[in-house]
């Protein structure tokens, strides 16, 4: 019994792991989720002006932070 249970914990053990990347989610992700939240918070407020302007916020910083295109002062004309 006892080799059954050993050899069964040393086949699902490896099963069992997560990689650590994967545990956390990435900046992408988070920024995402915090301007949906700040969206419904928004849409369910009836539109309220400190919502909106907490909603364009994030939506600015989101797409400042996670955009592709813009380069660094190293790189080029210094945008953003």
């Amino acid at each position: 019994r006892v080799v059954c249970l050993v050899l069964l914990m040393m086949i699902v053990l490896p099963l069992l792991h997560i990689d650590p990347a994967e545990q956390f989610p990435t900046s992408a992700v988070y920024g995402a989720d915090l301007v949906h939240d700040l969206f419904e918070k928004m849409e369910g407020s009836g539109r309220g002006p400190r919502d909106v302007a907490a909603y364009e916020a994030s939506l600015l910083q989101y797409v400042y932070y996670h955009n592709w295109f813009a380069g660094t002062e190293e790189q080029g004309d210094g945008c953003p």
